[in-house]
């Protein structure tokens, strides 16, 4: 197969990675300068150069063809799930669902060695340029979806950046600052930087897409809240949000399922969380199992502690 991209691992070995394999390239004294040694045959090989990603503890991390993601050693490729002791295909089932496998070869990966999470970032079914993707917790495995709706990106990294520092972004007081104010202008950050498909660059900051609210939502899964054999009536729920900083409305719907049917959702009950609590929402469902669903189009910071129901038990059916 044809070679997709070329990583070190270190003075004197590197990894070529191919469409269906890998091969080791090791330093030797000799005219040759490299002896090649294949390790890895029959695979779905990385999406493209920039989806293979140096982690900081030597190994590199795939976005492979098929969807999953894979780690490389130097000697084995492995799932990733299994660094966590985890069901293989967790990553893969949410990256297969949502890629577009006409336009894969224009996804990206890196990783923020700080806070040691792994980025890929990948075009949506449909679209071209990657505007959706994966983000892994790798101290526990713990995965998020991103996505962006508007803005596509061709490339990211963390990286120390001469930006200089504003007023607004430092640490304590003024008179514990040791700087001039030309020496603050002059200073690096170290940011996480999006390169857009149009030119620009964006940083990991505020709580908006570039000015635009971020569409979100989250669901819980069928809760019998008591008895699993009677049905009951969700009166209300309250909701423990912290107070955002500005306006911001939350969507609750309630989704209900009797016999392990398809939940089906209700409509939306909205909550202002930019004011005072607390923060209640009626529903008056009936039911045997319900689920909990979560919308918001955001401009702040959205954070939930957790939520309690009030329920009127009813009979068997």
């Amino acid at each position: 197969g044809e070679i997709i991209s070329m990583n070190e691992f270190g003075g004197q070995i590197g990894a070529i990675y191919k469409a269906d394999g890998i091969v080791n390239a090791i330093a030797q004294g000799a005219a040759d300068p490299f002896v090649f040694e294949p390790k890895v045959f029959n695979i779905s090989g990385p999406c493209s150069a920039l989806s293979v990603v140096w982690l900081s503890d030597g190994m590199h991390a795939l976005l492979c063809r098929d969807g999953a993601v894979r780690v490389y050693d130097g000697t084995s490729l492995r799932f990733l799930e299994d660094l966590f002791q985890e069901r293989r295909g967790k990553y893969q089932k949410q990256v297969a669902s949502k890629i577009n496998f006409l336009t894969l070869g224009r996804s990206f990966g890196f990783y923020d060695q700080d806070r040691r999470f792994l980025f890929f970032v990948y075009p949506e079914t449909g679209m071209v340029d990657p505007g959706i993707g994966i983000m892994i917790d790798m101290s526990n495995g713990a995965m998020w979806p991103l996505r962006w709706n508007t803005l596509r990106f061709s490339a990211g990294t963390k990286m120390f950046a001469g930006t200089g520092i504003t007023i607004g972004s430092l640490v304590g007081t003024i008179g514990a600052q040791v700087l001039t104010i030309g020496e603050f202008s002059a200073s690096t950050q170290l940011l996480l930087l999006l390169g857009e498909v149009g030119g620009q660059s964006y940083k990991e900051s505020g709580t908006t897409d570039n000015a635009a609210a971020i569409t979100a939502y989250e669901e819980s899964g069928l809760n019998s809240l008591g008895s699993k054999k009677k049905f009951k009536t969700l009166q209300t729920i309250e909701h423990y949000f912290a107070k955002a900083a500005a306006a911001q409305a939350v969507t609750v719907k309630i989704g209900v399922s009797n016999y392990g049917e398809e939940r089906v959702l209700g409509t939306g009950q909205n909550i202002a969380i930019g004011s005072d609590g607390p923060y209640v929402s009626g529903h008056r469902k009936d039911g045997r199992f319900f689920s909990r669903r979560y919308e918001v189009s955001a401009t702040q910071a959205v954070k939930c502690r957790g939520q309690v129901a009030e329920i009127v038990q009813g009979g068997s059916r």
